[in-house]
């Protein structure tokens, strides 16, 4: 019986996604954010898939081809899944947005044009701007379902707001905030729980850091008796495996893009990572 009322529930899923609006999040985040927005309303396909890397990724011709009635590809910009620009030609029909209106960026230092961090999802703050420019593109895609678009804004806005309070009061005990993280993913993040990125050891999601880098990361260990390097699972380094052995460093994982167990929706990945975070910080 309980079989069959399931069955039955996802049978009546399917057919709600007859006719919906078909979109595209570049990323496992932003796929999870356009989905609460959407509702049934919207079938979502989420672009990268979990695990790879988004600053070396690339399209296959079957992931093209699922593409082929996907109406608006969102996009967060700024380096970090601009890969998509890549495939405007061959899905004409497919409107391309960036989801980062009204949101502060945080500038990246160096390299004389002025450019910026593209991390900004991290942070709770700006996916409710995110989920506020995801929410007007569906509606002027889909003006017959605007209400609803509305009332499910509404609705998932509320429980950001609730989930940045808690996670703050969460972190609230630390008294050492300052972190080292593997690549320079974690600014916004920063900034929203007023935690401190010292360094990071790899300046972005595709090099190894240069030694004067390297060296100077390691004076920075030695001077504020720094523990834990945060690292990432979907990023590797033996050199930054040697220097976690030859320091006695612990690594622990932050996970900047979810999307697998334990992970499965925004909010659970931004409690895991204030989790990670609590853990790594809390016997500094």
């Amino acid at each position: 019986m309980k079989r069959a009322f399931l069955l039955l529930v996802l049978f009546g899923f399917l057919l709600s996604l007859e006719g919906a609006l078909e979109v595209a999040g570049t990323i496992f985040p932003l796929y999870d954010l356009v989905k609460n927005i959407g509702g049934d309303k919207v079938k979502v396909n989420c672009l990268l898939p979990p695990g790879a890397n988004p600053h070396l990724f690339e399209f296959t011709p079957g992931q093209l081809k699922k593409l082929k009635n996907v109406r608006i590809i969102f996009f967060i910009g700024h380096g970090v899944d601009e890969w998509v620009m890549k495939i405007k030609d061959t899905l004409p029909h497919a409107k391309m947005i960036i989801v980062d209106k009204g949101i502060p960026l945080i500038p990246v230092k160096g390299g004389g044009k002025v450019t910026y961090n593209p991390h900004y999802w991290l942070s709770i703050p700006c996916a409710i701007k995110i989920c506020e420019n995801i929410k007007n593109a569906l509606i002027v895609e889909d003006p017959q379902n605007e209400k609803i678009y509305k009332k499910n804004f509404k609705e998932y806005i509320e429980k950001l707001i609730t989930l940045h309070k808690e996670l703050k009061e969460k972190l609230s005990p630390l008294k050492f905030r300052k972190l080292i993280t593997f690549h320079d993913a974690w600014p916004y993040f920063a900034r929203a729980f007023d935690l401190e990125i010292l360094d990071t050891f790899e300046p972005s999601g595709a090099g190894e850091p240069s030694p004067r880098h390297l060296q100077e990361l390691i004076q920075k260990i030695k001077k504020y008796n720094i523990k834990v390097i945060f690292v990432e699972p979907q990023l590797t380094s033996s050199i930054l495996d040697g220097v976690v052995e030859s320091l006695s460093l612990k690594t622990i994982i932050l996970d900047p893009l979810g999307g697998v167990e334990g992970r499965e929706t925004y909010i659970e990945l931004m409690k895991f990572n204030v989790t990670q975070v609590l853990k790594g910080l809390q016997n500094e």
